[in-house]
């Protein structure tokens, strides 16, 4: 996640207010960690078990430890605690919590609330153990637009840009769909955006995965999710949500297709080159019903792939195209 402006002095530029001292620390010792969720070159993700200062209940939370902090700077772990201060503020049904952090080094880790669904990625294509994937259903998928809509939304009024908008960092409440359609603000949420990059040091991000998956080398997204002006390297690009509605189009991609994006592409390198250089996009499915496409989603997704940023929805705009598209349904 990242902010707009020059790299990491808009950063500083929107947390010259908050020192350290703000940040909500939490103690190492507090966490008892549990199974490991998930792991990369910089960095483990644990089940936790946490235990608030003068309070008897535990809560469950996900436990980012940070390997690659040991070695930073004064001034970076300045940063990234800044960084954590901002987050940390972002209140909204939509958004995973940033409880709090440990940010004494060498023991540097993030506490989030725990999803305990997971990641869409993993409901999609399967997590590796005994859990197969599947596509989602249409249902399925506007609940799932609608909740990162909401999100994304929310974010854009703050000024913030993902910029990494993928289904690895989309978390489910639970692995179990339910239709539980009560409508309006109190219906609950299933799908969370989760920022597996909010712990950058030396340029390099918490998660990283292979193949489609696979980090620009830029660390300013993931190729195949990522707008073609990002690869272009122009000192403009991806300073506003645009960028995000592009990524979120490709998730839609992933959940009605339920196929990894551009997954026939043997590195990051083909995929860079076919939507900057080719203006290519990925094959998205006629309309309907067997398939869970609609004429209004196709519609939604070919214009979050426009060429031109500018030609792309708002995700204020997107949000409300959604919720009519829910209505359809006869549900709302």
């Amino acid at each position: 996640m990242t902010f707009p402006g020059a790299g990491a002095s808009s950063l500083f530029a929107l947390s010259s207010t908050l020192a350290p001292d703000h940040v909500s620390e939490i103690q190492l010792q507090d966490v008892c960690l549990g199974e490991m969720l998930g792991q990369g070159a910089y960095g483990t993700v644990h089940r936790g078990e946490w235990k608030k200062d003068g309070e008897d209940d535990v809560v469950l939370v996900a436990v980012k430890t940070l390997h690659a902090m040991t070695g930073v700077s004064r001034q970076e772990m300045r940063a990234f605690t800044r960084e954590v201060a901002v987050l940390s503020r972002l209140d909204h049904k939509g958004i995973v919590r940033l409880l709090g952090a440990c940010l004494r080094l060498p023991h540097v880790c993030i506490v989030e609330e725990l999803m305990q669904g997971g990641s869409l990625w993993g409901f999609i294509h399967g997590d590796g153990s005994c859990r197969f994937g599947r596509r989602l259903t249409y249902e399925e998928t506007l609940r799932v637009a609608k909740d990162v809509a909401g999100a994304m939304a929310f974010l854009s009024t703050k000024g913030i840009i993902h910029r990494d908008l993928k289904s690895q960092n989309v978390l489910l409440a639970s692995r179990m769909w339910t239709s539980d359609w009560r409508g309006g603000d109190d219906e609950p949420t299933w799908a969370k955006v989760a920022d597996f990059g909010i712990a950058k040091a030396h340029g390099h991000t918490l998660m990283t995965t292979a193949g489609a998956t696979q980090k620009a080398p830029s660390g300013q997204g993931t190729p195949a999710y990522m707008a073609p002006e990002l690869f272009r390297g122009l000192p403009d690009a991806g300073m506003d949500e645009k960028c995000d509605a592009y990524s979120y189009g490709v998730m839609l991609w992933e959940c009605v297709t339920g196929r990894v994006p551009w997954d026939w592409m043997a590195n990051h390198l083909q995929v860079i080159f076919a939507v900057a250089v080719e203006g290519s996009r990925l094959p998205l499915p006629d309309a309907s019903e067997s398939c869970g496409v609609t004429e209004e989603l196709r519609d939604l997704v070919l214009q979050c792939w426009k060429e031109d940023p500018a030609s792309r929805p708002s995700f204020k705009d997107v949000e409300r195209r959604v919720k009519a598209m829910r209505r359809h349904l006869g549900r709302l």
